[in-house]
This record gives C-alpha cells, sequence and structure tokens, in this order.
C-alpha cells in the first residue's frame, strides 16, 4: 500500500505531540517533498552522506534526521550555494527520490524526552531514574572508571572523554545529551546531590577549567564527555521502534552514524568515498 511523506508526518504529529514537523523553523523538510512516495524510512542522529548512502542502499528513501542536513542548525543554506560539498549532497537527494526530515524541536519535548529516552532504554537505566528529576538517576556506588567502561561498552564508543578521579565512587548522575552550555554545566556540577555530570559537549575552554578547579578546590566531581552525536543516537534507534508500532505500510530501520573521531592508539575510520 502506497504512503506518502505527508502522511508519514502527519501520524508523526499525532504521535509526538507537535503540529510543527515539517513545517517548523526547525522541524522541517530540507530535501525532496511531502508528496513523495515512501519506499521506506531510516531514522538517524544526523544525515551525513554516509548515513543517506547507507539508507538508500536499504531501500529507505525517506530519512528523519535529528541534526540539521546542511551543517546549520536552522538548514539555513545561504552561505553554501556555491559551495560544492553542499551542490553534491543536494543532488545525491535528488537523484536519489530522498525526502530528508529535520526532526529536533519534537524530539526534545516531555520528561524524559524521547532522546534520553533511548539512552536510558539502551543503557537499562529505567529503574535508576529519579522520579523527581527528568535527567537524575542514582545508582549503587561504582568506580567512576567502571561506570564509564560500562558504558562505553553497551553503546560502542571509543572516544568519550573523562574529567575526575578514576576511582571516586559515584552514585548520583545528571544528564544533558546534546550541546550543554558553560552556565548549566556549571550549575550541575556545582549541585551538592551530584556526582557526575554527563554531557554531549559544550564550550570546553570554560566548562573543562571549571571542573578542574572545582576539584581541585575539593569537591569529589566529575564530568562524562560523551560526544554529540554519541550522546543522542540512541534517541533515534527508540524513535525507530516506536514508529515501527504506527508505521506499518513500510519498513522502518535505524541507521547507526560511525564514529567521527577516532583516537591516536587506536586509529579508526569507518567512512568511505561515495562511489
Amino acid at each position: 500500500m502506497a504512503i506518502t511523506a505527508r502522511e508519514i508526518i502527519e501520524r508523526m504529529r499525532d504521535k509526538l505531540g507537535s503540529e510543527q514537523i515539517g513545517v517548523g523553523r526547525i522541524d522541517k523538510i530540507t530535501a525532496g517533498s511531502m508528496d513523495t512516495e515512501v519506499r521506506g524510512i531510516a531514522s538517524v542522529i544526523m544525515v551525513t552522506l554516509d548515513a543517506a548512502k547507507r539508507a538508500i542502499d536499504k531501500g529507505l528513501n525517506m530519512v528523519i534526521t535529528h541534526e540539521s542536513t546542511y551543517f546549520s542548525h536552522q538548514d539555513n543554506t545561504a552561505q553554501f550555494q556555491n559551495d560544492a560539498t553542499y551542490k553534491f549532497k543536494r543532488d545525491f537527494f535528488e537523484k536519489n527520490n530522498m525526502i530528508v526530515l529535520h526532526l529536533h524541536d519534537a524530539l526534545h519535548i516531555g520528561s524524559p524526552d524521547g532522546i534520553l529516552k533511548g539512552l536510558i532504554k539502551e543503557m537499562g537505566w529505567e529503574n535508576n531514574l529519579n522520579p523527581q528529576g527528568r535527567n537524575a538517576f542514582t545508582f549503587p556506588s561504582i568506580p567512576l572508571a567502571e561506570f564509564v567502561q560500562n558504558m562505553a561498552k553497551k553503546l560502542d564508543i571509543r572516544t568519550m572523554r573523562i574529567e575526575g578521579d578514576p576511582k571516586m565512587p559515584v552514585s548520583h548522575i545528571v544528564t544533558s545529551l546534546g550541546n550543554a552550555g558553560s552556565d548549566a554545566c556549571a550549575r550541575a556540577i556545582a549541585r551538592d546531590d551530584v556526582d557526575v555530570f554527563i554531557i554531549g559537549e559544550t564550550d570546553e575552554w570554560e566548562t573543562a577549567g571549571y571542573v578542574l578547579d572545582v576539584i581541585k578546590a575539593g569537591k569529589k566531581k566529575a564530568i562524562i564527555y560523551m560526544g554529540h552525536m554519541e550522546s543522542e543516537q540512541m534517541g533515534m534507534k527508540f524513535l525507530a521502534a516506536q514508529m515501527k508500532e504506527y508505521i506499518k505500510e513500510v519498513p522502518v530501520e535505524y541507521v547507526t552514524l560511525p564514529e567521527l573521531f577516532w583516537r591516536t592508539k587506536n586509529p579508526v575510520w569507518e567512512f568511505k568515498k561515495l562511489s
């Protein structure tokens, strides 16, 4: 049974509780047409050319991306009109009859929101979420290094960075996935009921120095920098699982984005030139 992007978006608006999906300032169609027939749906954290190629190779011509398509949060393409990479990417979407939906704000509705729900499910933290805190967790005491190693193993992340004593026992965790401003980081780290703050990324020149000084001043604190994409990617896996419940006409798949960075001691690069 044929289904269009418009019909899929109408169902998403109902299920996710946002009328802005597809027509918002951020949550909008960035490639293709709402009236295009959809053969399959890929849910990705960021629609890089690599992710788009993975999707089309699976026969999925609609891509739902949490992060921008064209290198700016609002997908403002004015500065890229003469850019060869922008043109290549735009033409790739057109050649393959693809529809791209930027879905950001609607996934940050709720407490916890859809992105954090994905991390909770993947890590098995459902019973650790504090009822009074949308992003606060309590765990049996565990050394910081062991806690981080468990995260890295379950999420298959090579490039997390951590400030704090690896042997420090931790129990009380607060999260802010994606980008966390330096002011928000300082407020979280300063709280008496927080041992560890987990973020995607931040203004490093401000936050890293603050955290180090907090520790040097005698506080037992730590911060985990997961990486922006790594911190939010499980939310798109969660979205795909949800969509399978109300989109039956075409396949819905979560398409992973390999890590963008590598370490000098373990150089791994999973991206290849498009053929």
